[in-house]
């Protein structure tokens, strides 16, 4: 089995673009509390009823973080690393990445992504994003990334 995981924006994809995942025989789903702690942060009501529906109905196992950042993490359904700066190294590249191409990203988004890209690689998983960034920084750091489209083979 392969073991998939959707960043956030994955889910404003399938809900945009009205896309069918379907079940798939030699997946498996896994997901942290990191999409659906951004998706309640939705501003706009319906838009946020609409996403959570959509993360709902895509499913999955739930997993623990790798790894916690505090004022990110919920400690209940987190690991602690073990200390070899992973997590940091994969935040930093990110962080420079994003500023490099200007992206004006909020402290705590990097510290989400890095915790999903952690998470990714350390269990094996596919990171299924469209993030180019997140993607580059997973990429360099041993994990592997699949955009939407070459998630769902087209």
């Amino acid at each position: 089995m392969i073991g998939y995981m959707f960043d956030t924006n994955i889910f404003n994809a399938v809900l945009d673009q009205d896309i069918e995942l379907g079940e798939r025989k030699d997946a498996i789903y896994y997901y942290t509390h990191i999409p659906l702690d951004e998706i309640q942060q939705t501003s706009n009501e319906a838009r946020r009823e609409q996403l959570e529906r959509t993360f709902h109905a895509i499913g999955g196992e739930s997993v623990p973080t790798t790894s916690a950042i505090l004022d990110v993490s919920k400690w209940d359904q987190c690991s602690f690393d073990s200390g070899d700066g992973f997590l940091e190294k994969i935040r930093t590249e990110l962080r420079a990445l994003d500023r490099a191409c200007g992206k004006r990203l909020s402290e705590t988004n990097q510290s989400r992504d890095a915790l999903v890209a952690h998470t990714c690689i350390s269990n094996g998983f596919f990171l299924v994003t469209n993030d180019k960034n997140l993607r580059a920084v997973s990429e360099n750091n041993g994990g592997k990334v699949l955009s939407m489209d070459e998630f769902l083979g087209t």
